[in-house]
């Protein structure tokens, strides 16, 4: 009974820090109850600002909050059961996995979650009870821009690997993608990106906790006014931005895309019978009525699932078997595995004129899913105790090194491969190298379309779109094509899971946003700032004893 009642009140004592990990997932997607957002953080602060919390439990809470955020995050991992894109054929072989897979999922959730404590201790640290607003106003909200760029480094040091690929890519829990349903408030992310609009995020947060605890924090009623207006001018600057930005008209040349959408498993068992099938039903897709008489500058293939594949990668006979479809000029995208020239496996994104008997152009992919793309050391060492690798060892990719636009006759197209869309710089490069248009081919069959993760991928992409204002195409495998505009606005998305092919006009353009031009400028001011708020205390120290 002792037990019981020790248990409960440390419980007690973590609920603020546990319940802003529930309404963080509640404003996240598929949630998408964005406006929580702004308050989110507010039981966390409450928290961590008392008295009574030590650096200790200021690390712990914090790790709470992102236990819990995190969990609901990644929930997708899940829908990758039964493992059949594995090869997993037995019982034995789908509990092994199974184990595997939550072994794993904790430890990923464990180690992204103490990265909100290492927030919170930084915090605990150098921010005391009633140290004034002004205190608050600057660290609080820096802090979280900083730490939310680290913790996209973080998730690679986590899955580290022979494979990996530095950079901050992993962008998962980025507070800018749970406002993905108000593309007015995301507007300002083609000055500063996902982290300039954290800090608005943030800041709110932060001046509406100093006001609700304005009696402990030893504030006046004229400090309550000026929370106030900090809080009307940072809502003032996301709207009267976006409307600014809404406003604008995105000239280009026209060309029209052919995007197409399947619906097929991703097996490690397919045997050639299956895929004569797939290619009969691709094959299909392109000659039915309305279809064939269509004229499109670029043609999307999903990941993995191209006509120039079904049959012996030999654009001769692809093209005799879709005549009447695909015409003169025209550009097609196609990604496949393939050996390269020094016998590494790739995965690549080829770019076929059709007036041509060879790839004008591809890219490789470099930004590899860990456990899916490669194997992290960590999974390799589980494997050894499991000795359970070899359906793992069939899907393994090396990472590639062409990341280059491609320059075709229709236009320079920055396409990438599935994970690209996590990615601020990955996107980023491809426009500033030229990129007029950026397309992304994907397949989500290893996660039978899970709705969180389409969701998520869905709000990644808008950003992407507005990061670097082009015009966004994403052709999927079990999963949902879509077209965004330059403002992050969905121009064209498929309803229902399906073989189709939908066709839509864009525009090339090239113009680069002050985001594709300086980057993560804004993290580097926020670095900046906290460093000379750290440093500033010890000069004046200095200079006194001198």
């Amino acid at each position: 009974m002792n037990k019981l009642k020790i248990i409960y009140k440390k419980g007690k004592e973590f609920f603020l820090p546990f319940l802003s990990g529930v309404l963080l997932f509640l404003a996240y997607p598929p949630q998408n109850l964005w406006f929580l957002v702004f308050a989110a953080l507010i039981p966390l602060f409450w928290f961590l600002f008392s008295e009574k919390t030590s650096l200790k439990r200021a690390f712990w809470g914090g790790s709470i909050t992102g236990f819990v955020f995190m969990s609901g995050l990644f929930i997708w991992l899940f829908h990758t059961a039964p493992f059949e894109w594995l090869g997993v054929n037995s019982e034995k072989s789908f509990v092994l996995v199974l184990i595997l897979m939550i072994i794993l999922w904790c430890f990923q959730v464990f180690l992204l979650g103490i990265s909100f404590g290492a927030f919170c201790w930084f915090l605990k640290k150098f921010i005391k009870t009633a140290s004034g607003i002004f205190t608050f106003l600057i660290v609080v909200p820096f802090s979280w821009a900083v730490f939310e760029y680290l913790r996209a480094w973080w998730f690679e040091f986590i899955w580290l690997g022979k494979e990996t690929f530095f950079g901050p890519h992993w962008t998962f829990g980025a507070l800018a993608y749970a406002l993905h349903n108000v593309p007015l408030f995301l507007q300002s992310a083609d000055l500063w990106g996902i982290y300039g609009i954290g800090f608005i995020i943030a800041l709110i947060n932060v001046s509406l906790f100093l006001i609700l605890d304005s009696g402990r924090q030893k504030i006046l009623k004229k400090q309550i006014i000026a929370l106030v207006l900090i809080i009307f001018i940072a809502f003032s600057f996301l709207f009267i931005y976006g409307k600014l930005k809404m406003k604008i008209n995105f000239d280009g040349e026209k060309r029209e895309i052919a995007l197409m959408q399947t619906n097929f498993l991703s097996d490690a068992n397919f045997n050639a019978y299956h895929k004569e099938e797939i290619c009969k039903l691709l094959t299909a897709m392109f000659q039915q009525p309305g279809i064939k008489d269509k004229n499109p500058d670029f043609i999307i293939a999903p990941e993995g699932l191209g006509i120039v594949s079904c049959y012996g990668n030999n654009l001769k006979i692809a093209q005799s078997q879709l005549k009447d479809f695909w015409k003169s000029g025209q550009i097609y995208l196609e990604s496949r595995k393939t050996l390269d020239e020094n016998g590494k496996i790739k995965s690549r994104l080829f770019y076929y004129d059709l007036e041509k008997d060879n790839p004008v152009a591809y890219y490789e992919k470099r930004l590899l899913v860990a456990n899916g793309d490669f194997l992290p050391y960590v999974t390799k060492l589980l494997l050894n105790v499991y000795s359970f690798a070899s359906g793992f060892e069939k899907r393994l990719y090396q990472k590639g090194e062409i990341d280059f636009p491609a320059t075709t006759p229709k236009g320079i197209i920055g396409g990438t491969i599935c994970s690209s869309i996590l990615s601020p710089e990955i996107n980023r490069q491809m426009t500033g190298r030229g990129a007029e248009i950026l397309m992304v081919v994907s397949s989500d069959a290893p996660f039978h379309g899970s709705k969180p993760l389409l969701t998520q991928n869905l709000a990644m992409s808008k950003l992407r779109a507005i990061e670097n204002r082009r015009y966004f195409v994403q052709s999927t495998n079990m999963g949902y094509a879509f077209l965004l505009n330059p403002k992050g606005e969905i121009v064209l998305k498929s309803q229902k899971f399906g073989n189709e092919i939908q066709f839509a006009n864009v525009k090339l353009l090239n113009q680069k946003t002050f985001y594709v031009r300086f980057g993560d400028w804004f993290v580097l001011l926020a670095f900046a700032v906290l460093l000379t708020g750290l440093a500033y205390p010890r000069v004046l120290t200095f200079l006194k004893i001198k």
